[in-house]
């Protein structure tokens, strides 16, 4: 009986052993891929919207119902290589899984160029057509607390969606929940253009 209880710390000691070295290999493969350089451009998009002309001094985030808004969009390359060049427009639409749908699309910028951006660089780029923002009776009727601004970065004839601005009421209509989507960009032959 002795024997057997040697035998079985024996063999207990002997598979925590294996155990500790399994998780140490795995945690050590793991370490490794993440480490693999991953040679992408990632781009994401933050929107700002202000008031065309601000009805108060310092309140440009403030944009009363029924007036302008002017769009613009910081890109930036979280990646570790050149974007390509592409184009990019702002549209007003559903958000996502609903953004295909019929007439979720209710506004939309002109596309400006996007150039190559470098890795860890921005860019900054200013829509000059502005969004007229509704009356509260229009924000209700047409959805618009479903709906967001999308930056949508055109490769070829791939549409990506880089970042998103909703827009919430109370007195004034204000910049909402703003998300930065970080996108793997198709690259073609390797390099950027």
């Amino acid at each position: 009986m002795l024997e057997n209880s040697q035998s079985s710390k024996s063999w207990l000691f002997k598979f925590g052993i294996g155990l500790i070295a399994g998780l140490l290999l795995l945690a050590r493969i793991g370490y490794g891929q993440s480490q693999v350089p991953n040679s992408q451009a990632i781009l994401q998009g933050l929107i700002h919207a202000e008031a065309v002309q601000p009805i108060e001094k310092d309140a440009a985030h403030k944009v009363q119902p029924g007036t302008p808004a002017k769009l613009s969009v910081v890109v930036e390359n979280k990646g570790t290589q050149a974007s390509p060049n592409a184009e990019i427009y702002l549209r007003y639409a559903f958000a996502k899984p609903l953004e295909k749908e019929k007439d979720s699309v209710i506004f939309q910028t002109e596309k400006l160029p996007l150039p190559s951006i470098e890795p860890g660089k921005s860019v900054a780029l200013a829509f000059t057509t502005p969004h007229a923002w509704p009356a509260l009776a229009d924000f209700v009727r047409d959805d618009w607390s479903m709906r967001e601004y999308q930056a949508v970065a055109v490769f070829g004839k791939e549409e990506l969606v880089i970042g998103s601005l909703a827009v919430t009421f109370s007195a004034y209509y204000y910049p909402g929940i703003r998300k930065e989507i970080p996108i793997q960009i198709p690259m073609e032959s390797g390099t950027a253009h």
